[in-house]
């Protein structure tokens, strides 16, 4: 079978998996939006600019955690299809290796992010006047 096209079909399999539930909702999407011209926002949304930066951060931090999980995982996968071959079997080990590390700095990266974040909430809330 071609490479390239197994390549592809996993690649696709992949964000189907990711984005395929929120296509599937037992509501009607409108259910999430706000009523044009209004400014009440579902429950749990925030316009917040603070709260709004950490969770886009938390989310691509998310998504880079799960690449390097994948990362780990093709290189497990190059490991057990390597048949013995002593360069593949490295280069699955330098595959592994890498996405443990990047797995490691997207952990650091998240507790750094986490730790000024709270250090800029905690300050401005004191700033406050009340």
């Amino acid at each position: 079978m071609n490479k390239k096209l197994v390549k592809n079909a996993v690649a696709f399999l992949m964000l189907l998996a990711i984005f395929a539930p929120g296509f599937v909702l037992a509501q009607g999407a409108n259910t999430y939006l706000p009523a044009p011209g209004s400014l009440n926002l579902p429950q749990g949304q925030t316009t917040d600019p603070v709260k709004l930066v950490t969770n886009i951060i938390n989310i691509l931090l998310g998504l880079l955690g799960l690449l390097a999980v994948i990362i780990v995982l093709i290189g497990g996968f190059k490991w057990m299809t390597a048949a013995g071959s002593e360069d593949r079997v490295e280069k699955a080990k330098k595959t592994i290796q890498y996405g443990a590390i990047g797995l490691a700095i997207i952990l650091l990266a998240y507790v750094i992010v986490r730790v000024v974040i709270n250090a800029i909430w905690n300050v401005g809330e004191r700033n406050t006047i009340q």
